[in-house]
């Protein structure tokens, strides 16, 4: 038993790293930002590349105008929550 004493305080070591690491990643994962991501399409579901979005926050006035790609997909990331 005497020579496993040692191996005590290396477990908490690990169990108290495992569970800084966990709840490290949980923080990290709360942003106060947010994204909007899609296809643009017409009335015949075709897409429209090139199309221009404009992203408002209606609570602030603040907006940001992204371009679809050749697939009509757009990205706005980086966006404040709000209304």
């Amino acid at each position: 038993m005497l020579a496993h004493r040692w191996l005590q305080p290396i477990c908490v070591c690990v169990a108290l790293s495992a569970a800084l690491f966990f709840l490290c990643s949980i923080v990290g994962a709360q942003s106060p930002s947010g994204a909007i991501s899609g296809v643009v399409q017409d009335e015949s579901d075709a897409v429209v590349p090139g199309a221009n979005i404009t992203v408002t926050n209606v609570d602030t006035g603040v907006s940001r105008s992204v371009p679809a790609d050749a697939a009509g997909r757009f990205h706005a990331a980086g966006l404040i929550q709000g209304h």
